[in-house]
């Protein structure tokens, strides 16, 4: 499941396991209940939800997070930037061996 979103786990490697620790988290949930329904197998229906959901999950919470980096840069984009003021001149014990 890793190797389909190796470009997030290869930039954000912290967040990433973050983001999987979660996902898994919330998929333990739905599996649990699933397995606890009258007329489920148990054990088995628990690791076929588990296995089911957990892709999804990871899948749409990196989508969600591609599309906010998108938005926010999108909102920059229609930011005016601040003025930049020009620099001063370096004094010449800056400047290097050259000076005269």
């Amino acid at each position: 499941m890793t190797q389909a979103h190796e470009q997030a786990q290869r930039e954000r490697p912290y967040w990433f396991r973050h983001i999987l620790m979660r996902c898994g988290v919330e998929a333990d949930k739905i599996a649990e209940q699933a397995a606890q329904a009258q007329y489920s197998d148990g054990e088995a229906t628990y690791v076929e939800v588990y296995a089911k959901t957990l892709p999804t999950l990871l899948t749409a919470a990196l989508d969600a997070h591609e599309e906010a980096l998108e938005q926010l840069d999108g909102s920059r984009l229609g930011q005016r930037r601040p003025r930049q003021r020009h620099a001063r001149p370096l004094g010449p014990h800056v400047r290097g061996c050259n000076s005269t």
